[in-house]
């Protein structure tokens, strides 16, 4: 479980996005947020590990959009997707 928040972060690199987003990481989660946003008007992805699965929250403010859970495989495309609605969603 603590390799995929890893995997999560070396993805953000590779991509270009770590200068342009912050991340937090805890025993139990990942977030990543828009680093000029606030918290009442940015976006934030938290990524949640669990033993079978990765849970992705997409938050607007501090309103949940989208929660999905996926299988780690997966990771990387459905960050793509996630981080796409959340680079148009800090821009407009």
């Amino acid at each position: 479980m603590f390799a995929v928040p890893l995997q999560a972060i070396d993805w953000a690199v590779a991509r270009g996005i770590a200068d342009r987003t912050q991340a937090r990481l805890s025993l139990d989660r990942l977030v990543i947020s828009d680093a000029e946003s606030t918290a009442e008007s940015g976006s934030m992805l938290v990524l949640i590990p669990k033993p079978d699965s990765v849970e992705l929250r997409l938050y607007r403010g501090t309103v949940l959009v989208e929660r999905v859970d996926i299988d780690s495989s997966h990771l990387c495309e459905v960050l793509e997707r996630l981080v796409s609605e959340f680079n148009k969603t800090s821009n407009s």
